[in-house]
C-alpha cells in the first residue's frame, strides 16, 4: 500500500501554501496526495440544543472545482500522484473523516492567522485539527518559506 497525504484546500493563499508544501513533501517521500475541498452543506439547520451533525457528502465533478484544479496543476508539475475530493460537510470533521478513510500519514492545512480575537469569532480549522487529530498535522502559513529539499 502506498503512503498517502491529505491536503485540505479552499484556494486561499494559506491553503495554496499548504498544497505546495504537501506536494513537495509527497514528492520527496514518494507518497500520493488526496486534495480535499470541503464546502458548506446546503440546508443544514442548527438544532435548538446540542451539536450540529451532518454526514459528509461527496459532490460530483471535483476536477471542475477551482481550488482543486489549482492543486492538481501543482501536483502535475512535480509529477506527484493525486486524487481530488469535493465534499459538502463541516470542515475539520470532514477533514478528519477523510484522513481516516484514506489512512493518511499526514494532514496538511493552511492557517490564515486570524489572531486571538478573529479565532474567537471565526473559529480555526487548524486549531480544531490540532486538538482532535490522531495523525501528524502540518500547518502552513502563506508566508512560510519552502521546505528545503532533502539532501
Amino acid at each position: 500500500m502506498r503512503r498517502k497525504f491529505l491536503v485540505a484546500t479552499d484556494g486561499s493563499p494559506a491553503a495554496t501554501a499548504a498544497v505546495e508544501a504537501g506536494v513537495q513533501l509527497a514528492s520527496e517521500q514518494d507518497a500520493g496526495v488526496t486534495f480535499l475541498h470541503v464546502v458548506e452543506p446546503d440546508g443544514v439547520v442548527a438544532p435548538p440544543f446540542g451539536a450540529m451533525i451532518a454526514k459528509p457528502i461527496a459532490l460530483d465533478k471535483p476536477e471542475e472545482d477551482e481550488p482543486l484544479a489549482a492543486a492538481a496543476e501543482i501536483a502535475r508539475a512535480d509529477d506527484v500522484r493525486f486524487d481530488l475530493r469535493l465534499v459538502a460537510g463541516f470542515d475539520y470533521e470532514t477533514i478528519l473523516a477523510t484522513a481516516d478513510e484514506i489512512d493518511a500519514i499526514l494532514i496538511a492545512v493552511g492557517s490564515n492567522r486570524h489572531g486571538a480575537l478573529g479565532t474567537a469569532f471565526l473559529g480555526s480549522v487548524s486549531q480544531e485539527l490540532l486538538k482532535r487529530s490522531r495523525r501528524p498535522l502540518l500547518v502552513v502559513h502563506p508566508t512560510s518559506a519552502p521546505v528545503p529539499a532533502a539532501v
